[in-house]
């Protein structure tokens, strides 16, 4: 993961150091628009015991296609891209007699039940495909809308610390 988070930097650097030229009032508009993001994840009503890390970084890199809208200032864009979401807790996942995914305490099924661990984190990576709406005022500003549906690539967990029971 850490190579991949670096070549992730290296590619965003990559597209800062090109430059653009515009012609006078006319702002060619490119067929494919390549980005990246990185960002942090929030649960919102985590269950009960679970302390969720404030820093649970993720990245983000995808592709769109526009088309513009006639001779409007409106483009629609479609696209595709993968993400990676990662989770830092104190709560392994598992799944229930009934099949529902449910979080365990790690000390609740430590061996010395202790909260001694030195990593603990669910990673889960997408296949994202957005559409976008955008806006390009002639004064430079850019309005945006969109939405993006994903499918699960994987999902694995890292854990180091004590053996569970």
């Amino acid at each position: 993961m850490k190579k991949i988070f670096l070549l992730l930097i290296l590619i965003s650097i990559s597209f800062c150091s090109f430059s653009q030229n515009f012609e006078k009032n006319t702002e060619k508009i490119k067929k494919i628009y390549v980005g990246n993001d990185f960002f942090v994840d929030y649960w919102v009503n985590a269950p009960d015991g679970m302390d969720i890390s404030y820093f649970s970084r993720g990245s983000n890199v995808f592709a769109l296609y526009n088309f513009p809208i006639k001779k409007s200032n409106f483009i629609f864009a479609i696209g595709a891209g993968l993400s990676s979401h990662n989770l830092y807790s104190n709560s392994y996942p598992g799944v229930s007699d009934e099949g529902k995914m449910i979080f365990n305490k790690i000390s609740d099924i430590a061996v010395d039940e202790k909260d001694d661990y030195k990593l603990n984190k669910l990673n889960v990576t997408y296949l994202d495909f957005p559409l976008d709406i955008r806006l390009n005022t002639k004064k430079g500003f850019r309005y945006s809308i969109g939405i993006k549906g994903s499918l699960r690539l994987s999902d694995h967990t890292k854990y180091k610390g004590d053996d569970f029971k």
